[in-house]
């Protein structure tokens, strides 16, 4: 039952009501209305479910699959079959230190060896069963360090002079670890060419051809721990027999140059991660760069794929909510082009809401605009989320003046959650590359405004504008760049049209505060 009146008291102070019954549901009913009059009616929603009433925090399925989709919690991937592998290889890294100090060197080094042995096991597994995720990535790494740095603190301990050899490939294997997985996490993994030209990338060929381990890759792979643990033991394990001392002796000589090979492979793949790496572009403060980029090519509308289902689901939801208010019927009958702020900045640090929507509804609309935010303007310095909500575009509703929105740092996504065509969808003009600096040098002196526009007076500075339309199916994503010159046009469809708009802003445009045309706290 969804209810516009509804109370927010405590569930203990409700009305209880027997179990269901098909001819009890007038009456219960009545008694929930009757407890909406008693308790004061205000911005919440109680659900009568399951004999008993649950709170506002509810969520509708259509939000419990968004969070579902749109974050992977550790309870989630806590228990995939490759990252429990990995919580034993830290437990056996922590054991082993154990045992040192204990002074059972022989099951410590069995212990540290075991670790690195399981580390070719967990992502073959995970890969299996589909487990793969960059938290197991992340673990893994975890895993392989610790098991290095405590064979590393031991060796140390029992032959100083070995210190800063173990510092080196220590430093290594760390560097390698912190941006690999990095790299991992971004999704920016470079890719191995099968050969290398550069003779001292050429271990990589050998080892790992292809991003892949070949039979030396994994000798080298497993003989550096090996190697490590065999210096220890004979360290640590002077009571020993003959054949023991021997076996240890060709472990220390015959894995030296495979650990050297190890190393030299650690060291050429960090080369090759540090020589691709790749972030957002930076500048620096004061240079001609940190201009508006009035050059840029924006000013248009780009089409950028589909609203995914369950975010779609919110949405309308949310609409609902809010399409059959006094105040939305009252502006549908203005004949003028108006919006609902669901979210707006107020300031650097803060944000208002619009009351009346569910906290649940709240928070989802708040993901999925800054996943908007994040996949569809990358790289763009100083971005900022100004605000979301709905833009109306009601039936037989005024053209709206050709204008841009606040300046030209300012950007929409625009999603139309209804059908839209050449009748009621925005139009923009696309401004030549080489002729937009000129139209905005122009709209910024003063010779146009950016609420109202004269396309013939911008054309007596330029030879040419092209009008165009953005048209799609219902949740569409297209991308307003920044600066872009649009209007609404006259509704001649019969229909009120629906779009959902994100708006953001970069280099520290102004924020701009809107009125809410739609205030539930007066109309409850």
């Amino acid at each position: 039952i969804w209810a516009k009146e509804v109370s927010t008291s405590p569930p203990e102070k409700m009305p209880k009501a027997p179990p269901v019954k098909k001819e009890d549901i007038v009456a219960r009913l009545k008694t929930f209305a009757e407890g909406c009059k008693t308790f004061g009616a205000t911005d919440g929603l109680w659900l009568y479910e399951g004999g008993c009433w649950k709170g506002h925090s509810w969520e509708s399925p259509a939000v419990q699959e968004l969070n579902k989709r749109l974050s992977t919690r550790f309870s989630d991937i806590c228990l995939f079959y490759g990252n429990i592998i990995d919580y034993w290889r830290v437990i056996l890294g922590c054991f082993a230190a154990f045992l040192i100090v204990w002074d059972f060197p022989f099951l410590a080094a069995f212990s540290i060896v075991l670790s690195h042995v399981l580390d070719a096991i967990d992502g073959p597994v995970a890969r299996a069963y589909g487990h793969c995720s960059v938290f197991g990535s992340g673990i893994d790494w975890f895993a392989d360090v610790q098991a290095q740095i405590v064979a590393a603190l031991w060796w140390s301990a029992l032959d100083p002079s070995v210190i800063p050899w173990i510092c080196i490939a220590t430093t290594i294997e760390l560097g390698v670890c912190v941006f690999d997985f990095a790299e991992t996490a971004t999704g920016r993994y470079p890719k191995l060419a099968p050969s290398q030209t550069n003779p001292l990338l050429k271990i990589l060929e050998w080892a790992t051809p292809s991003q892949s381990y070949s039979f030396l890759g994994w000798f080298i792979w497993i003989a550096y721990p090996i190697w490590v643990c065999a210096f220890c033991l004979d360290l640590s394990w002077p009571v020993r027999s003959a054949f023991s001392g021997f076996i240890l002796f060709l472990l220390k000589w015959g894995l030296f140059i495979p650990s050297v090979l190890y190393i030299w492979n650690e060291a050429a793949h960090g080369a090759v991660v540090w020589a691709s790496w790749a972030e957002p572009g930076r500048k620096k403060e004061g240079s001609a760069d940190d201009e508006p980029a009035v050059c840029e090519p924006d000013g248009r509308f780009d089409y950028h794929g589909m609203l995914p289902k369950d975010e779609r689901t919110v949405l309308e939801e949310v609409l609902h909510s809010v399409d059959d208010t006094p105040s939305w019927a009252e502006r549908l009958l203005g004949k003028e082009v108006f919006w609902v702020n669901l979210m707006q900045r107020i300031s650097e640090t803060e944000v208002q809401k619009m009351e009346g929507v569910s906290p649940a509804h709240s928070m989802a609309l708040e993901r999925i605009a800054d996943r908007l935010c994040k996949q569809h303007y990358p790289g763009v310095e100083k971005l900022r989320l100004d605000g979301y909500g709905f833009i109306v575009n009601p039936p037989d509703s005024t053209t709206q003046k050709w204008h841009i929105d606040y300046n030209e740092d300012t950007s929409s996504l625009m999603i139309p959650m209804t059908e839209v065509n050449p009748e009621n969808m925005t139009q923009y003009v696309a401004v030549p590359p080489t002729d937009r600096a000129v139209v905005l040098d122009a709209v910024k002196k003063g010779k146009e405004s950016y609420d109202a526009i004269d396309l013939p007076a911008l054309l007596e500075l330029v030879p040419s504008l092209t009008v165009c339309q953005a048209l799609g199916v219902p949740y569409s994503i297209f991308k307003m760049g920044f600066g872009t010159i649009h209007r609404g046009v006259g509704n001649r469809t019969g229909k009120a049209r629906v779009v959902f708009w994100v708006a953001v802003a970069r280099n520290d445009a102004p924020i701009i505060r809107e009125p809410n045309y739609i205030d539930f706290k007066k109309e409850a």
